[in-house]
């Protein structure tokens, strides 16, 4: 056997340490799908930030009319009392 040479023994290190292209192509989609989720998962985000806010405005609406319907109430039954006064 003979020796290696410098050069020889540098493209061995190289061949060894040298990542496989099917680890690469992993990597890559693994990477991919990382960044799909997380653009899934921000879209979710705003949609239930969107559905939160037109759940409260909807609260909102209920609690005035409920309150309107409260005094509506108040007022009748006052109207009809005055009635039955006279």
């Amino acid at each position: 056997m003979r020796d290696k040479t410098p050069l020889e023994r540098d493209i061995e290190c190289h061949e060894m340490l040298r990542t496989p292209i099917g680890i690469k192509i992993l990597i890559v989609l693994l990477v991919a799908g990382f960044c799909a989720v997380g653009i899934y998962a921000i879209d979710l985000k705003q949609d239930l930030s969107a559905k939160e806010q037109e759940i409260a405005l909807i609260k909102d609406i209920f609690q005035k009319e409920r309150v309107e319907l409260i005094e509506e109430l108040k007022r009748l039954e006052f109207d009809r009392d005055d009635s039955e006064s006279r």
